[in-house]
């Protein structure tokens, strides 16, 4: 178990991170707008998509999953973007959007305690 999760994370990484880096090669077009739009939607799924496969499907780690996807994109990738000032405002919308929903659920458990403590019941049941 303490060998084979790390390198099925890795595995994973390396894999879509590869997949990532060939649709970037693809559609490194400076001047297609569609092109824009593909890597926008591929920097978008690499969100999330990574870490969803290896947490849930694989029963991997997500996060060392998508630190290798990161990487790999960011030294490989990079060069290949069609707008890099684009990609920086897309990789700050996604990071509001991911700290909003964090701290909304963390309200939603706390509430739900406060609420189980008056009522007297179980927060999580």
């Amino acid at each position: 178990y303490a060998v084979r999760e790390p390198l099925l994370s890795i595995g994973v990484g390396i894999v879509t991170g590869t997949v990532a880096v060939l649709i970037l090669q693809e559609t490194s077009d400076r001047t297609s707008s569609s092109a824009m739009m593909i890597q926008v939607s591929t920097l978008a799924v690499l969100s999330f998509g990574p870490f969803l496969i290896a947490e849930y499907f694989l029963e991997s780690c997500g996060l060392m999953t998508t630190v290798v996807v990161g990487y790999m994109v960011a030294s490989f990738g990079w060069p290949l973007f069609a707008s890099r000032t684009l990609i920086k405002h897309m990789r700050i919308l996604i990071a509001f959007v991911v700290s909003n929903i964090m701290f909304i659920q963390t309200g939603l458990v706390i509430g739900s305690s406060i609420h189980a403590a008056i009522d007297g019941a179980s927060p999580y049941g």
